[in-house]
C-alpha cells in the first residue's frame, strides 16, 4: 500500500506537458526507427501498415514510461521535452537520408521548417543548454582532427571509386592528369587532351596552386593522389574555421558544432562529386586569408591573399570582394587598399597573358551581358545601364528549369538562415557579393551545388556565420548553430550521401568489368599515343600524346581504344571503330560491351 501511495505521489508530480511530452517522444522515435530501420518506401501508404494497435501503442508506451521514471527521478534535466525535441530531429534526419530525388527540394523545406519549430522550442525552454558538457581546449581540436579524417576519407573512397569504375571523365579530371604527369617529367603543366594538341594548361587557366599537390604526385605518381589530394584540402578548412570561432570569441561547444557545419556543409562535399578541380583550393585558403587577416597579421594576410589569387585568375573577384569588406565594413584603408590593388594588378596580369600567349580569358559565361562587345568591360557597362536585365536573370534559370537558381540559392543559404541574415551590420552583406557572381552566370554549373563553383561561395557564408553567431546572445546562437548543423546534415544527406552510396553500388556491380578493362589497358605501351574515349582517358594519362576521340579527327595516334559499355559508349563509336578500320587500323582486342582496342598499321 505505501508502494502504491508513493507511486501515486511521484505521478502526480509530473506535469501534464511531461506526459505529453513523453507519449510526443514515444510517437517520434518510434517513427523515427521504423523510417530508418524499415524496409520499404516510407512514403506509400501501405509502409508499416503490418502493424498492429497493440504494437504501435506499447512501443509508445513504453519509451514514454522511460521517460515519465526519469522525469521524477531527475525533474531537473528535462528528460521527456529534451527526448522529444531529438526524436523530432532525428525522425526529420532520417526523412532526408530516404528522401525521394523527385520531391526533395520540397521535403527539405518542410523537413526546415520542422527543425526550425524544434529548436526554437529547444531554445526557448532551455533544453539546448548542457552544462554537465564542458570540453576542453585540446577537445575541441581532437573533434576538429576527426571531422577532418572523416570528411576527407568519405571523399577520397568516393573520388576513388568513382575512378576505379571508370566514370571519370576527361573534362576535367583527364586533363589534370595527363597535365601532373607532365609536371613529373617536365615541369611545366602540358597537356594533349584538353584542346586537341599540345599546350600549357595555363593557356587555359592560370593556376599555379596545383604546384601544392606536385610533391605528393612524386612520390605516388598515381589519379588517385589528385583524388585524396583534394579530399584533404576540402577538409583543411575546419582548421581555419576553428581560429575564427576561437578569435571571435565563440564557446568550445559552439565552435565544435560550427566545424561539424563545416565536414556536412552540402556546397564544399557536393562540390566534388565531379572529381577534381582546383578550386578545391579557395575554401580553404579563403578561410586561412580571413583567419590571418582577423589575427592582425599583415604580411600572413598578403601571404595568404596570394596563395588565393594562385588558384586561378578569376580568384582575384574573391579577394577583391573582402577587400571591399575591409574597406567598407572595417574601416580599414591601408590592407583594404593593398588587397584590392594585389587583386586588381593579378586580375590584369592574368587576362593581359591569357589573352596575349593562351586562350583568352572564359567570359563567354556572361554573354549574354554582353552587347556591341566582347570581355568584362561590354559586360559591366550592360549592367550599369541596364540593371534591371540582372534582376530579370539573377534568379531564373533555363526554359526547361527555371527554378533551378531559386533551388540552387535555398540549398546555400536554408541551413544557415538564422546566422547569415542576423545581424545590423549592413557592410557585412558585401561578403554575399560571391553568389551573386555565380547567380549571373549563364552556364548551368556556376549555379549547380553538386559542381565545384561554389567553395568560395561557402568560404564567405562560414565567415559571415562565425561573426554573426559572436554577436548574438548565448541561447539564440546556440539556437542557430544548432539548426544550422541540423539542416546541413539533412541536405548532406540528400544531397551527397546517395552519391556515397550509388558509387559502393556501382563498383560492386562492375568489378568484374573493371578488372577487364585494366587488363586490356595494362597491355597499351607507355610511350605510345593514344586516342580513347572520355572515362577511358584519365586511366591512360601517363603518357605525352594523348587525344580524347569526340574531339580529335586524325587518325593519327599509335591506338584507338572505344569505350564500349552500355550507358557510357558515345553514339560515334561504331563510326569511329569503322573508319579507322577502313584506314587499316588492325584489331588488337576487341571485348563485346566492354572495351575495344586497334592499332596503327
Amino acid at each position: 500500500m505505501r508502494t502504491v501511495r508513493f507511486l501515486w505521489r511521484a505521478l502526480r508530480r509530473v506535469s501534464l506537458v511531461e506526459w505529453m511530452m513523453a507519449l510526443a517522444a514515444g510517437w517520434l522515435w518510434q517513427a523515427a526507427a521504423l523510417v530508418a530501420f524499415r524496409k520499404g518506401e516510407y512514403g506509400l501508404i501501405n509502409f508499416s501498415q503490418d502493424l498492429s494497435w497493440w504494437q504501435i501503442g506499447g512501443t509508445i508506451a513504453g519509451v514514454a514510461a522511460v521517460l515519465i521514471a526519469a522525469a521524477i527521478l531527475r525533474p531537473q534535466w528535462k528528460v521527456p521535452a529534451r527526448a522529444a525535441v531529438v526524436g523530432g530531429w532525428m525522425l526529420c534526419l532520417w526523412l532526408a537520408f530516404r528522401a525521394d530525388v523527385s520531391t526533395r527540394m520540397y521535403l527539405f523545406l518542410a523537413l526546415c521548417a520542422v527543425t526550425a519549430v524544434l529548436t526554437y522550442y529547444a531554445a526557448t525552454h532551455d533544453l539546448l543548454s548542457v552544462r554537465w558538457l564542458r570540453p576542453a581546449r585540446w577537445g575541441v581540436w581532437t573533434v576538429c582532427g576527426v571531422l577532418f579524417v572523416v570528411m576527407a576519407g568519405v571523399l577520397a573512397v568516393l573520388g576513388c571509386l568513382r575512378h576505379r569504375c571508370y566514370v571519370t571523365p576527361n573534362f576535367d579530371f583527364g586533363i589534370f592528369c595527363q597535365m601532373f604527369h607532365n609536371m613529373k617529367e617536365t615541369g611545366l603543366p602540358l597537356t594533349t587532351c584538353e584542346r586537341n594538341g599540345l599546350l600549357s594548361h595555363f593557356a587555359v587557366h592560370i593556376s599555379p596552386v596545383y604546384y601544392l599537390l606536385l610533391p605528393a604526385y612524386m612520390v605516388f605518381p598515381t589519379p588517385y593522389t589528385l583524388i585524396i589530394g583534394q579530399a584533404v584540402v576540402v577538409a583543411s578548412g575546419v582548421f581555419p574555421l576553428l581560429l575564427l570561432c576561437r578569435r571571435y570569441g565563440l564557446s568550445n561547444k559552439v565552435s565544435m558544432v560550427m566545424t561539424l557545419l563545416y565536414a556536412a556543409y552540402p556546397a564544399l562535399s557536393a562540390g566534388c562529386l565531379y572529381d577534381m578541380h582546383e578550386n578545391c583550393f579557395l575554401a580553404p585558403l579563403l578561410l586561412w586569408l580571413f583567419c590571418a587577416y582577423e589575427y592582425k597579421k599583415t604580411w600572413l594576410t598578403l601571404a595568404a591573399a596570394l596563395l588565393v589569387l594562385t588558384v586561378k585568375e578569376d580568384a582575384a573577384a574573391a579577394v577583391a570582394i573582402f577587400a571591399l569588406y575591409v574597406l567598407f565594413s572595417r574601416r580599414d584603408a591601408k590592407r583594404g587598399l593593398m588587397l584590392l590593388g594585389l587583386a586588381l594588378l593579378w586580375f590584369g596580369v592574368a587576362l593581359w597573358l591569357l589573352d596575349t600567349y593562351g586562350e583568352g580569358g572564359m567570359v563567354g559565361r556572361y554573354a549574354e551581358y554582353q552587347y556591341g562587345g566582347s570581355g568584362l568591360f561590354s559586360m559591366v557597362k550592360t549592367l550599369a545601364v541596364n540593371p534591371g536585365l540582372f534582376l530579370r536573370r539573377v534568379l531564373y534559370g533555363t526554359a526547361q528549369n527555371p527554378t533551378e537558381k531559386l533551388w540552387y540559392l535555398v540549398q546555400l543559404t536554408i541551413p544557415l538562415l538564422p546566422l547569415l541574415f542576423t545581424t545590423r551590420r549592413f557592410s557585412r552583406y558585401i561578403l554575399l557579393l560571391p553568389v551573386v557572381i555565380n547567380l549571373l552566370s549563364n552556364w548551368p554549373y556556376q549555379y549547380n551545388i553538386t559542381f565545384q563553383y561554389s567553395f568560395s561561395v561557402s568560404a564567405f557564408f562560414l565567415y559571415l556565420c562565425v561573426m554573426n553567431a559572436a554577436d548574438r546572445k548565448p541561447a539564440t546562437r546556440r539556437a542557430g548553430v544548432t539548426y544550422a548543423a541540423l539542416t546541413a546534415v539533412m541536405l548532406y544527406a540528400m544531397l551527397f550521401w546517395p552519391s556515397v552510396n550509388a558509387a559502393v553500388q556501382r563498383y560492386k556491380n562492375n568489378i568484374e568489368t573493371c578488372r577487364a578493362m585494366d587488363a586490356v589497358l595494362e597491355t597499351i605501351p607507355d610511350d605510345a599515343s593514344v586516342t580513347c574515349s572520355t572515362f577511358l582517358l584519365p586511366h591512360l594519362a601517363e603518357r605525352a600524346v594523348l587525344y580524347e576521340d569526340v574531339y580529335h579527327d586524325e587518325m593519327d595516334a599509335d591506338y584507338l581504344i572505344v569505350d564500349l559499355r552500355p550507358g557510357y559508349r558515345n553514339n560515334k563509336a561504331e563510326e569511329l571503330l569503322t573508319n579507322y578500320r577502313a584506314a587499316g587500323y588492325r584489331d588488337v582486342t576487341v571485348k563485346e560491351e566492354i572495351v575495344a582496342v586497334l592499332q596503327k598499321p
